[in-house]
């Protein structure tokens, strides 16, 4: 529901703009906080499809969807903006999860067992792999959350990591038309390539990181180095970049 809602606030985004700035606000805050619950539910799908072994890379791979929609919209915005206006971008991005809401609700299925249409086989190792259980879910330790370090060296890794990304996905089009030039076709085009590369490099991180589990890595060590990776060089070149 959330994909079908921000394609729908995505269609009305030229209209909203046309009102005001307020109403472009207010539409673009609505498109942010329907696509908020995407993420958690994605983790939670995963929990019931994916074996422990292939976690990793299973989410990796969905995960990589997001970078390689960039990839794919910020060229198309540079063509679609310069050669249809600025209004097309949002009628074109805003139909495409319209058009995915509808097959996701035709194909996809809460878990493994009220899939109709699996191999029984497939069904029942996913399920054995997956070590599901109901349990009554006990009172939210909100104290205790508070206090765990782990949790809150993710939360900062996370802020970090979503600060540089956005950043460069909302600055770096800027620098190139302002700083050094180029037209918004090209603009489009050579804004993707970071992209490019953050969704080859996710979908990588996910296979090494399944196949390190697999040969006697803890899971611990496997993502801390992972991490180590994703949040350390890059914080390095965005500092060296502001020196070219």
């Amino acid at each position: 529901a959330s994909q079908l809602l921000g394609g729908l606030l995505t269609l009305l985004t030229p209209v909203a703009a046309r009102g005001g700035v307020y109403a472009l606000l207010a539409v673009r805050i609505l498109v942010g906080f329907v696509a908020g619950v995407t993420y958690p539910t994605h983790h939670g799908m995963w929990g019931k499809w994916a074996p422990l072994n292939e976690r990793s890379k299973l989410m990796s791979l969905t995960m990589a969807g997001a970078n390689f929609g960039t990839v794919i919209c910020l060229p198309l915005s540079g063509y679609l903006a310069d050669t249809y206006g600025w209004d097309s971008v949002f009628y074109v991005t805003g139909s495409i999860p319209i058009l995915w809401f509808v097959f996701w609700v035709i194909f996809v299925y809460d878990s493994p067992s009220s899939h109709p249409r699996i191999d029984p086989e497939e069904a029942k190792y996913i399920e054995s792999q997956i070590e599901t259980k109901e349990v009554k879910s006990p009172p939210v330790p909100w104290l205790e959350i508070a206090k765990c370090v782990p949790l809150w060296a993710i939360v900062i890794g996370h802020f970090c990591s979503n600060w540089g990304f956005y950043t460069m996905l909302t600055n770096l089009p800027t620098y190139l038309k302002q700083i050094l030039g180029f037209d918004i076709k090209a603009n489009g085009f050579l804004s993707a390539i970071p992209h490019l590369a953050l969704m080859l490099f996710v979908m990588v991180g996910g296979f090494v990181t399944d196949f390190a589990r697999k040969r006697g890595v803890r899971t611990l060590t496997a993502r801390r180095i992972m991490t180590f990776f994703g949040q350390i060089p890059p914080a390095i070149f965005f500092v060296l970049a502001g020196f070219v």
